[in-house]
């Protein structure tokens, strides 16, 4: 049986390392991912990951 794919948009709120490995996977498995921390270096990291991170 055959699945569609279907792509889904997340926001993934704390970029600490459990958050930016829950990001990283549904990033890498083709979902639409917006990484959010209150801070800028979190938020820098994930950049190198995630096409899309905001602080705030």
């Amino acid at each position: 049986m055959q699945r569609d794919k279907h792509i889904q948009q997340f926001a993934v709120v704390g970029l600490g390392q459990f958050g930016l490995a829950v990001a990283r996977c549904l990033y890498d498995r083709g979902h639409e991912v917006l990484g959010i921390d209150r801070r800028e270096e979190p938020v820098q990291h994930a950049m190198a990951v995630l096409p899309q991170g905001v602080q705030a």
